[in-house]
C-alpha cells in the first residue's frame, strides 16, 4: 500500500494548482485551498464555510449534479462546469 500512496502523493505534488489558458481563463485543480484561490483572483470567500478546497466551493455553488453543463457565478466571476 505504501508504494501506491507514494506514487499518488508524487502525482499531486507534480500537478500545477492553477494554469492560465491562452484565452485568459483558468484551469484550477479541485484540491487547491479556497484561500489561495481567493488570493489568486482577488475575491472574497465566506469565512464561515464547511469546505476547504476549491472542489467544495464548486459543489456548494453548483448544488445540482444531474445537469450536464452548468454556469456558476461567484463574485462576478463566471465559470462553466461540465459533467
Amino acid at each position: 500500500m505504501k508504494p501506491i500512496a507514494a506514487t499518488f502523493q508524487n502525482y499531486i505534488m507534480d500537478e500545477s494548482k492553477a494554469v492560465t489558458r491562452a484565452n485568459g481563463s483558468y484551469l484550477v485543480t479541485g484540491w487547491l485551498p479556497v484561500g489561495e484561490f481567493a488570493d489568486m483572483l482577488s475575491i472574497k470567500i465566506d469565512q464561515e464555510r464547511y469546505y476547504e478546497p476549491v472542489a467544495g466551493l464548486v459543489l456548494d455553488k453548483v448544488r445540482n449534479c444531474r445537469l450536464l453543463v452548468k454556469r456558476c457565478t461567484c463574485n462576478d466571476l463566471s465559470s462553466k462546469f461540465s459533467a
